[in-house]
């Protein structure tokens, strides 16, 4: 945890010192995919890695999704990071080129999305079934789903009918692994 806490506020110092850092919570079980929840101003980090603290980081000081703005923060970064750790201005600017990538060509774009809500809610039901404590007792498909969406950079009052079409084949997704899940669980 320790190694975290130095991490995350040595990543605010240098990278973002006007903005005033957001509780965060740890756990290494999520692996290395994070999440920034604007609504609750809290990050969630799986990894104490520097690429991915930033990523999160730069949806908070700029907006959800991967568009324009957000990109432009992570080049901004990565221009400081040049001068304190120039592999990561490197890394920085590749995921930038990845993303860019991905949102010229849709099918990618869509592709990408459902990928992540699928790992999203892989994550949630397994810390859920992993969870002795009983702290996470139920998940909101709905609102999770709702939340990456946006994250994702998707409104619904963009364009309502692709909105209500990529919901669908998210809550099927979400239905599938939490059946998955569930299925284990009477198996045992």
């Amino acid at each position: 945890m320790k190694k975290i806490d130095s991490l995350y506020k040595d990543i605010c110092r240098k990278y973002f010192p006007r903005w005033k850092p957001w509780p965060y919570t740890y756990n290494h079980k999520w692996m290395n995919s994070g999440f920034c929840n604007a609504n609750l101003k809290h990050m969630f980090f799986g990894a104490p890695n520097p690429l991915l603290i930033i990523h999160e980081i730069c949806h908070a000081v700029s907006t959800y999704g991967h568009g324009a703005r957000w990109q432009n923060r992570m080049l901004k970064t990565a221009e400081t990071a040049s001068r304190y750790d120039p592999r990561l201005s490197e890394k920085i600017k590749i995921q930038v080129g990845m993303y860019r990538k991905i949102q010229r060509n849709p099918k990618e774009e869509i592709k990408s999305l459902y990928l992540h809500i699928d790992d999203t809610f892989y994550h949630l039901y397994l810390e859920r079934e992993r969870n002795t404590d009983k702290t996470i007792t139920v998940i909101d498909d709905n609102r999770v789903l709702n939340d990456l969406l946006t994250e994702m950079g998707y409104r619904k009052e963009w364009d309502d009918k692709k909105y209500e079409k990529m919901l669908k084949r998210g809550k099927e997704i979400a239905d599938t692994i939490k059946n998955s899940f569930s299925s284990k669980r009477n198996l045992t």
